[in-house]
């Protein structure tokens, strides 16, 4: 596409850590874009495997600079504080993006000042043995009656790069929490959604999110992990009541989440996980209901312990029937 002069400059944001094998596919997917006023940072926050020397065979296509290991958000805030964009799309070193989201979303962008633009994505999951395994997720807009904040503090979500931010709205909020380790993008939403930030979908501007299983899975659900994810909605909770917005059902949404926080980590960090559980009653003033009827059941005779080894015990026998099959 023949691209105006006029166009605004988009600054296609990559952190790397220890990415060797996806970074050059995820740079080309950023250099493959339709529209072509981008430029494509990578700042590679101290891998020790071969990312850098994937960064550096793309030549002058784009700018790079690595430093020792600080974290995602670092790299992210760094990549920003060099940038030159108008608009912004913060993007993960092992994700993929269509070719024309870059263009169809600065159109939307350009027809709604000031938005923060997103669409939709797929999830893919990559296997090592077998082909990746791909699921249509977030492919519909927001209806405008919905209330966006309670929508992703209980369900709602879309990966980073499925966004594109204006620059003003990104120096508005500060940028990146440095010190979550989970999480940051889910953050960086909420503060703008608190911020009184419009949204605007615009289809067919499709992203890939990529997971990948093995160790970096499990990491998701350390107890660092969980920490920090408690925190992002407490963040939440102290805006609300700071400004006398905590209604009802930010109330069942924020114990509903913290709820859904204790369940998803009680295997791995089960005294974080506890809290989270006591803060969802707390906080909602009455048991979440959360989980099928026979859980919540159990949770109700006898406690979240009990109802979570009822849990535990159902997935591992499960699990277990599946490998026998």
């Amino acid at each position: 596409m023949a691209v105006a002069n006029n166009q605004p400059l988009v600054s296609i944001l990559i952190p790397c850590y220890n990415a060797e094998k996806w970074v050059g596919e995820a740079i080309q997917s950023a250099l493959d874009q339709t529209y072509s006023n981008t430029e494509v940072i990578v700042v590679d926050d101290g891998s020790t495997d071969g990312s850098v020397g994937v960064i550096q065979s793309f030549g002058d296509a784009v700018r790079w600079e690595t430093g020792r290991n600080r974290g995602g958000c670092a790299a992210r805030n760094r990549a920003f504080s060099v940038s030159h964009g108008e608009y912004l799309v913060f993007y993960d070193a092992d994700d993929l993006m269509s070719a024309e989201k870059v263009e169809r979303q600065v159109d939307c962008a350009l027809a709604n000042p000031g938005a923060l633009v997103y669409g939709p994505w797929r999830l893919v999951w990559r296997s090592r043995t077998g082909p990746d395994e791909v699921e249509a997720r977030q492919t519909a807009p927001v209806p405008a009656s919905s209330d966006l904040l309670e929508m992703h503090l209980v369900d709602w979500f879309c990966p980073c790069h499925s966004y594109l931010w204006p620059r003003a709205v990104i120096e508005a909020l500060g940028g990146w929490d440095e010190t979550l380790a989970a999480d940051q993008d889910a953050d960086l939403v909420f503060r703008a959604i608190l911020g009184g930030v419009r949204f605007a979908y615009c289809p067919d501007s499709w992203v890939d999110y990529v997971q990948h299983p093995g160790p970096r899975a499990s990491r998701r659900r350390s107890a660092r992990a969980l920490r920090s994810r408690a925190r992002v909605v407490r963040k939440v909770q102290r805006v609300l009541e700071r400004e006398g917005r905590l209604a009802d059902q930010y109330r069942r949404a924020i114990a509903w989440r913290s709820d859904d926080l204790a369940r998803d980590h009680w295997e791995h960090c089960r005294p974080m996980a506890a809290w989270c559980a006591r803060e969802a009653r707390r906080v909602s003033g009455k048991p979440t209901e959360v989980g099928a009827w026979y859980y919540r059941l159990v949770r109700r005779l006898f406690g979240v312990y009990c109802a979570e080894r009822l849990a535990v015990s159902k997935r591992h026998v499960k699990s277990a029937l599946s490998h026998n099959v």
